[in-house]
């Protein structure tokens, strides 16, 4: 019996009571573990000592005034030295990357690359542009918010907005594709939200304002996070360990319920618990609030 409960303990299954099945799954690394989350949420810093609501008048997301016309600035740009490192907010695959001076959709990004986030819901897009030299990283390539993906630079077209903005990171949180429009017209959007929370434009393409997703005002309503540090099995036993909360609502202590399967594919119940235990190192991460832990 003990042989049999080791052999298919590999297999549990964590359930969560609003969600379903979820994969065990690690989640982010040194970033992460440097309590570079954002208030609660699951998106890290773009930008190392980062506040997302500090960035200069006229630098923010909605309409403003540009030369024939008026446009809408559907990114936060936010100031930093020349050569700042620049990370992914949440991890994803690289499915843009190039170089714009001008004239295009990307209307002088300069060198530019655009991430795709799966929540397990529903995807969004991150972009980044402005950036000093080529990213490293290439199309196909999945990055997490370790990694360096770019330094700040400026615009590709001086004209534009280089030589009058200085060095900053432009970021723009999408949903729908994968393309920015560097310069979205007031013509071309079609709907938005109080205090621009977001933009949709005519193409179906949701801009969200990124200060107000980092800061955690706009939620994606994204699946729990949960991981299992420790699952050991004896005769007729088994043992679980580990911390879950939904990003979404970090007050509610989550139902784990556990699953065990069987060599015919079959899952059993064994029995369910609750994460509501003290787990620092969590809320140090992740500043969700110290009590999502479990030990049953």
């Amino acid at each position: 019996m003990a042989k049999r409960l080791l052999s298919i303990v590999c297999a549990i299954v964590i359930f969560m009571m609003a969600w379903g099945m979820l994969s065990l799954t690690d989640v982010f690394g040194e970033k992460a573990e440097a309590a570079a989350k954002l208030n609660g949420t699951v998106f890290c810093a773009p930008l190392d000592n980062f506040d997302p609501n500090a960035y200069g008048s006229g630098q923010g997301f909605g309409p403003r005034s540009v030369s024939g016309g008026s446009s809408w600035h559907a990114a936060i740009d936010y100031g930093r030295d020349y050569g700042t490192s620049i990370y992914p907010i949440y991890e994803g695959k690289v499915v843009k990357k190039g170089y714009d001076t001008g004239g295009t959709d990307y209307y002088g990004a300069g060198h530019y690359i655009t991430i795709q986030h799966d929540l397990g819901n529903r995807t969004i897009y991150s972009h980044y542009q402005h950036m000093n030299a080529a990213s490293t990283y290439n199309v196909g390539d999945f990055v997490t918010p370790d990694n360096v993906i770019g330094h700040v630079g400026h615009s590709g077209d001086e004209n534009y907005s280089g030589s009058k903005m200085g060095c900053h990171l432009d970021i723009r949180i999408m949903e729908g594709g994968p393309y920015p429009w560097g310069l979205l017209y007031s013509s071309q959007v079609a709907s938005t939200t109080g205090s621009y929370e977001s933009a949709t434009n005519t193409s179906g393409i949701t801009y969200y304002n990124p200060a107000k997703v980092l800061d955690g005002t706009i939620k994606f309503n994204i699946a729990p996070i949960i991981v299992l540090d420790v699952s050991e099995a004896t005769e007729g036993k088994l043992w679980i360990r580990g911390w879950a909360f939904d990003p979404d609502n970090t007050s509610q202590a989550l139902a784990i319920h556990v699953y065990v399967r069987d060599n015919s594919n079959t899952l059993s119940w064994v029995g369910s618990t609750t994460a509501n235990t003290l787990r620092q190192d969590v809320d140090d991460v992740y500043q969700c609030g110290n009590a999502h832990g479990f030990d049953a």
